[in-house]
């Protein structure tokens, strides 16, 4: 957060590269590498140990000064996991499954600037976690979704191409507060979420 104070000093009115029109609103769209954390949930008797795997990630922008935008952000994964559960009647004591982790909300993004630039993303809003099925045979499990706070930041480089084009690299870690659990196992409250992404802002 230290290099916050010096992207917004560096910035300057009239666009990435001057004497050409800068757009207002920006889309992005991105792909990458989620790693999520170990999971004890209380309220179904269960608990998800998640895999990593791939992510997807769209925001939409406006900039409110040059290298300042605010906006909304989705970011959706399904991933495989290991599954178990204690509740009576359930289909899956200890089982292979896959479960979605979908993240909504507001972000901020500072940084800018013609060729190589940091970019600084801060996100607030809420995490979801849900359609959760066992593998073998295929059947669903409890519970049908589960929603908690979320917050994070993310830390990296962009390249723009013009104006209204940038090819970006970014690392974020997003922390969900999950219902306090009473396992030993659980790990503390916080739920950690790490990506490491690329993708495209494309300025409208």
């Amino acid at each position: 957060m230290a290099l916050v104070p010096a992207l917004l000093g560096a910035q300057e009115r009239g666009g990435v590269f001057p004497g050409v029109r800068t757009p207002v609103w920006f889309v992005s769209a991105g792909t990458g590498f989620q790693v999520s954390d170990y999971i004890v949930d209380d309220a179904s008797a269960s608990t998800w140990d998640f895999d990593a795997g791939f992510m997807l990630r769209g925001s939409i922008e406006r900039e409110i000064r040059q290298g300042v935008a605010v906006g909304l952000v989705f970011n959706y994964a399904r991933l495989p996991m290991l599954y178990s559960s204690t509740a009576a009647g359930t289909t899956c004591t200890r089982c292979a499954a896959d479960g979605t982790i979908s993240s909504y909300g507001a972000t901020v993004r500072l940084g800018g600037g013609p060729g190589l630039h940091q970019i600084v993303d801060l996100f607030l809003g809420a995490m979801r976690y849900g359609n959760f099925e066992q593998k073998s045979p295929r059947a669903t499990l409890s519970p049908s979704s589960n929603t908690d706070l979320a917050f994070g930041a993310g830390y990296g480089f962009g390249y723009s191409l013009s104006n209204d084009w940038a090819l970006t690299f970014v690392q974020d870690a997003v922390y969900a507060l999950h219902e306090r659990s009473t396992s030993p196992q659980a790990g503390g409250r916080l739920a950690r979420h790490f990506t490491t992404r690329i993708g495209v802002r494309v300025g409208l």
